[in-house]
């Protein structure tokens, strides 16, 4: 299986230097991976650079607030991202405010699709519990965001595989699905494939398709 353009190949240290940013959209281009995902400091440079290559810009939304989410929103498609990731709100999840956690995504949908930009919502699976992630999964389908991103954290393969299950029977119907972070070899980036991941976010995508 050729993995490479399921790759969100991702820096997200503030603190990067120019050279470092280079290196990941050369990485990025030189072996075809889907995308470069940055955070807003570096998404005009990187959309600058990527101009003439099928590889896509994916901004991470890193505010809180929800009108502060909004306008980084707003700010990264005015710069170019063709595609944006916010995380969702676990504090009022976990309170069983499900209202309030589907109002914000519905929010940031609806300002991304005004543009034609894709949203991915995060899950940051290793805060929830099983049900939790069903829930949230369930939320995050009926808002109409492009796909769900697992973010399975320190999580072990095994692990990760059943959280994948999880969200794949619940919702695969509905939404698309990535995984993103711990995955560590070819073998596992094609099992979450195969069970239902459409993209894999790493920031070792080199290590994975064994080129680091």
């Amino acid at each position: 299986m050729d993995l490479n353009h399921f790759f969100d190949h991702t820096t997200l240290n503030r603190a990067a230097s120019k050279q470092e940013v280079d290196q990941v959209v050369k990485e990025a281009r030189d072996n075809h991976f889907y995308s470069v995902v940055v955070n807003s400091k570096w998404v005009s440079y990187v959309s600058e650079q990527l101009l003439l290559s099928p590889v896509k810009t994916i901004c991470m939304i890193t505010t809180d607030a929800t009108n502060d989410k909004i306008i980084e929103v707003n700010e990264a498609i005015k710069d170019g991202a063709e595609e944006l990731s916010v995380l969702l709100n676990i504090d009022e999840l976990k309170a069983g405010h499900y209202e309030i956690v589907y109002a914000e995504i519905n929010a940031l949908v609806a300002t991304a699709h005004q543009a034609g930009t894709l949203l991915t919502v995060m899950i940051a699976t290793d805060c929830l519990t099983d049900k939790e992630i069903v829930t949230a999964s369930q939320i995050i389908a009926d808002t109409n965001a492009d796909y769900i991103g697992m973010a399975i954290g320190t999580s072990s393969y095994g692990v990760s595989v059943h959280k994948l299950a999880l969200v794949t029977a619940a919702v695969a119907d509905c939404i698309k699905i990535k995984i993103i972070g711990n995955i560590q070899n070819t073998i596992e980036a094609e099992t979450m494939i195969a069970i239902g991941a459409e993209r894999l976010g790493a920031n070792d995508s080199m290590a994975i398709i064994g080129k680091a």
